[in-house]
């Protein structure tokens, strides 16, 4: 997945733990341990009422999803998003930065879900990729691909489930990410793709002709 906020590990990136050790990229691992324990005892020492505690958990999490990304461990991936669930819940409903510590959160839960496939995390992926998207603004430059996230999330628990109302629901978020990009956007082509797919899918599901001619346009 991509985004604009931070990393998002995958599983491929957790799998590099299982390389050859002549082959893992040992020269992150120094300054990444120091930075990371550095960042470790800024949480630690920053109260549970402090203004900029959500700050800190969020760079912390961000540093071990880093991490993840260059050696590959899922007990960082389960830190990071032990760090980040208490960050958005330290940050109020209406602060600029939510939206943002909500999409990073949603980034690693689908990581997670991808490495391991619990239900769960897909669930909550979904449920805080709606609120992330309740709280970006309508002009915001990543409304368009925190739809498009939101719209692939729910296809993955319709591919999973086989509930159509997740696919309608996949058709809806992926239509408005459409109408949010204008003509000359970067991914507009990407997301028109992601739709017409959907369309198709769920022409097959219920045969409905508007739904095929749609696509096909």
């Amino acid at each position: 997945m991509t985004t604009g906020d931070g990393p998002a590990p995958s599983p491929t990136a957790l799998s590099v733990r299982r390389r050859p050790a002549s082959k893992r990229r040992h020269r992150f691992r120094p300054t990444l341990g120091r930075t990371g324990r550095l960042r470790t005892l800024v949480v630690a020492a920053t109260s549970l009422d402090h203004p900029h505690r959500a700050v800190c958990l969020t760079n912390l999490a961000k540093k071990l999803s880093y991490k993840v990304m260059q050696i590959g461990n899922l007990g960082d991936l389960q830190q990071a998003i032990s760090h980040l669930k208490e960050a958005v819940a330290v940050t109020p409903l209406y602060h600029l930065d939510r939206a943002s510590s909500l999409n990073i959160f949603v980034n690693n839960l689908i990581s997670r879900f991808q490495l391991i496939g619990d239900l769960d995390d897909l669930q909550q992926t979904i449920l805080y990729a709606e609120e992330v998207v309740a709280a970006t603004p309508i002009d915001h430059i990543d409304r368009a691909l925190r739809l498009n996230n939101l719209a692939t999330n729910l296809n993955s628990r319709f591919e999973r489930t086989g509930d159509l109302n997740d696919l309608q629901q996949v058709i809806v978020r992926a239509e408005e990410a459409v109408a949010t990009t204008s003509l000359d956007y970067p991914h507009r082509a990407a997301y028109l793709s992601n739709l017409a797919n959907k369309l198709s899918s769920r022409f097959r599901r219920i045969r409905d002709l508007d739904d095929l001619q749609q696509a096909i346009s």
